[in-house]
C-alpha cells in the first residue's frame, strides 16, 4: 500500500490533467516550454490514472477531449490529425516544425480508451460504449477512428518516441499490434465482425 501511495504522489505531482481532459507534460512555459499535450505521454499517463489509480473521472474527461477536440481538430500541417504528436492545451494542433507523423500516438490512445470501454462493459454500460466511444462507422470520433488509422498505417514509417528519427521503430510497432489485438476483441464484443477480422489480420 505504501508503494502505491508513493506512485500516486509522484503521478499527481508530475501530471496535471486539466479540467478540459488534456494532459499537460509539465507546467513549465519556458526553459523548457513543455506546456503541451503529447499524444503518447497523455495516453500513457491517463491509462495509469484509470487502470492503476482507479480515477475514471480523469479518463472520461480525457475521452471527451480526444473525441471533441484532438480527433476533430483542423490540421495546419496538412497531415492526418491522428498522426500529430503534440497539441496545445486548447486542443489545437501544434503548428510549428516538429517530427511528424508519430504513429504510436493513436495506438496508445486506442489502448487507453479500449481499457476504459472494457471497464464500462464489465459494469453494465455497454450502451454507453456503443453510443459514445465506439461507432461502427470508423469515420466518426472515438476508438474505431484511431483503430482504422492504426490498421491502415502500421506499415508506414513515422518518427520515433524520441521524436528524432523517421523510420520503423520497435516501440511503435508493438503498441500498434497491441491496439489491433485489443481492438479486434472489442469489435467482437460490440458485434462488429468485419472490423474484428481486419484488425486481427493486420496484427498478424
Amino acid at each position: 500500500a505504501s508503494e502505491l501511495e508513493t506512485i500516486k504522489g509522484y503521478f499527481w505531482a508530475n501530471v496535471d490533467v486539466g479540467s478540459t481532459g488534456a494532459v499537460v507534460a509539465a507546467p513549465s512555459h519556458s526553459h523548457p516550454d513543455y506546456f503541451y499535450h503529447w499524444m503518447r505521454d497523455g495516453a500513457i499517463s491517463v491509462n495509469v490514472a484509470s487502470e492503476v489509480l482507479g480515477n475514471k473521472t480523469v479518463m472520461q474527461d480525457y475521452v471527451n477531449w480526444v473525441m471533441q477536440k484532438a480527433q476533430t481538430a483542423s490540421d495546419p500541417n496538412e497531415i492526418d490529425v491522428r498522426g500529430e504528436p503534440k497539441f496545445y492545451m486548447s486542443g489545437n494542433v501544434y503548428d510549428k516544425p516538429w517530427g511528424r507523423p508519430q504513429n504510436d500516438g493513436p495506438a496508445l490512445r486506442a489502448i487507453a480508451m479500449i481499457n476504459y470501454a472494457n471497464y464500462l462493459i464489465a459494469n453494465g454500460q455497454m450502451d454507453k460504449v456503443k453510443d459514445n466511444l465506439y461507432s461502427t462507422d470508423g469515420g466518426k470520433p472515438g476508438i474505431k477512428f484511431d483503430l482504422e488509422y492504426v490498421s491502415h498505417h502500421w506499415s508506414d514509417s513515422s518518427f520515433c518516441l524520441w521524436e528524432e528519427i523517421n523510420g520503423d521503430h520497435f516501440f511503435t510497432k508493438m503498441v500498434q499490434r497491441k491496439a489491433l489485438i485489443m481492438g479486434a476483441a472489442l469489435a467482437t464484443k460490440l458485434s462488429d465482425p468485419g472490423a474484428a477480422t481486419y484488425y486481427t489480420q493486420q496484427a498478424k
